[in-house]
């Protein structure tokens, strides 16, 4: 089956009521509105050109690489990120040009979120 909600906190606590570590999928919208909560993220980049007019943003400064390791094809790249100060909700990110990647981005209190841009 599949459940529905009308704003990301409904999700977030909808998704809390059967696992203490959710996912979301999404799309830029929805990671612009979640990233300022992300306390994790882990990131895959993959070091090519892509076309498109959306990417995941760049600029993650509040964010420390707390690990890196090689996937399989050459140039791709799976990271861990940790936000350096965990905050509460605050300003939007902003999208911005870059390679290819998907990433999963694991907010306060044990939620994850997935998406591929």
């Amino acid at each position: 089956g599949c459940e529905s909600a009308q704003s990301l906190d409904d999700a977030i606590a909808l998704a809390r009521t059967t696992d203490d570590c959710p996912f979301i999928i999404g799309g830029a919208s929805l990671y612009e509105e979640a990233l300022p909560l992300a306390t994790e993220l882990h990131l895959t980049t993959i070091d090519e050109d892509v076309d498109g007019d959306t990417y995941f943003p760049e600029g993650l400064s509040e964010f420390v690489e707390v690990e890196s390791r090689d996937g399989e094809t050459a140039g791709v790249v799976f990271k861990v990120l940790r936000r350096k100060a965990p905050r509460h909700a605050g300003a939007g990110a902003g999208a911005g040009a870059g390679t290819g990647a998907g990433a999963a981005l694991l907010l306060e209190e044990g939620l994850g979120f997935v998406g591929l841009l």
